[in-house]
């Protein structure tokens, strides 16, 4: 199963066991804690943690170059250990979807990059979660690889029809179209 998969198969699990949190707008905290959960379940066997607003780089805070320190929602890795830095994510809810969105494409581009910065994760993913709606910018070597559009169906991931515009997939819920594709984009063809 690909780093991908896992995370897809975690996100369905949270939808399954804990959709409440997405139905009542629980704090973007109480989702993250309980998506890492089930991340940690899948990549465990592989000698991986996860954690959670992890703000360390060996014994020093984790900081971007030329920023202040800053540490990511999520973050799969073996603590003091930069070569297994496998996954970050950055996780909005809607009811904070644009609070501090440019800040974590930001971290995301930094955290991903194989040069300049330290951290080197193979794989980023931003990620907004509604009841409805999940999607995911992927990112990889500091740059958006592609985005993945979902409609969520009795806990089921949809992928959304590539062929929407910008504005359809926003007025369905999909956020994140606002901020990764073009103006006069037909959406998932990103």
């Amino acid at each position: 199963m690909t780093d991908e998969e896992k995370l897809l198969k975690a996100l369905e699990e949270l939808y399954e066991k804990d959709g409440e949190l997405l139905e009542i707008r629980a704090n973007e905290r109480s989702i993250t804690f309980r998506l890492g959960i089930y991340l940690d379940e899948l990549f465990r066997k592989e000698g991986l943690i996860v954690d959670s607003e992890y703000n360390r780089k060996e014994d020093r805070p984790k900081a971007l170059v030329g920023k202040k320190y800053t540490y990511p929602d999520l973050i799969v890795h073996k603590r003091k250990i930069q070569e297994n830095n496998r996954m970050v994510l950055e996780i909005k809810s809607k009811a904070k979807y644009d609070v501090g969105f440019k800040h974590d494409e930001e971290k995301l581009k930094a955290f991903t990059k194989t040069e300049e910065e330290p951290y080197k994760y193979k794989i980023g993913a931003h990620i907004f979660i509604t009841s409805k709606v999940c999607d995911i910018a992927w990112y990889k070597e500091g740059k958006v690889e592609k985005i993945d559009f979902y409609t969520i169906n009795d806990n089921e991931f949809v992928p959304v029809d590539r062929h929407l515009t910008k504005r359809d997939l926003r007025k369905a819920g999909h956020y994140l179209a606002k901020f990764y594709l073009p103006k006069s984009s037909r959406g998932a063809d990103q």
